[in-house]
């Protein structure tokens, strides 16, 4: 197996993943820190990234606040997903 046959499978595992983790009502985190952060979820499970965004800042002492949920998309498992934007803010 060379290089590119191992990243390509390694890519196909991790999307796949995604997509498990997406069909379970799971929210995945994309990106974060004190500041704020960004997590794909299920389309109907808002709620569900809320109190993920919620632990999140309260591991930095903030409150998190949704500033933006993208709309609706098609994953690669033919799943609807979106991203949530939070604001860790004092709290």
């Amino acid at each position: 197996m060379d290089m590119s046959t191992d990243a390509t499978a390694a890519t196909r595992r991790a999307m796949a993943a995604g997509g498990l983790a997406l069909l379970l009502g799971a929210c995945a985190q994309v990106s974060g820190d004190a500041r704020g952060v960004v997590i794909e979820h299920a389309a109907n499970q808002v709620g569900a990234a809320d109190l993920q965004a919620a632990d999140h800042c309260a591991r930095h002492g903030r409150k998190a606040v949704r500033v933006k949920t993208g709309p609706a998309e098609t994953s690669v498992l033919l799943l609807r997903k979106r991203t949530s934007t939070y604001r860790c803010v004092p709290g």
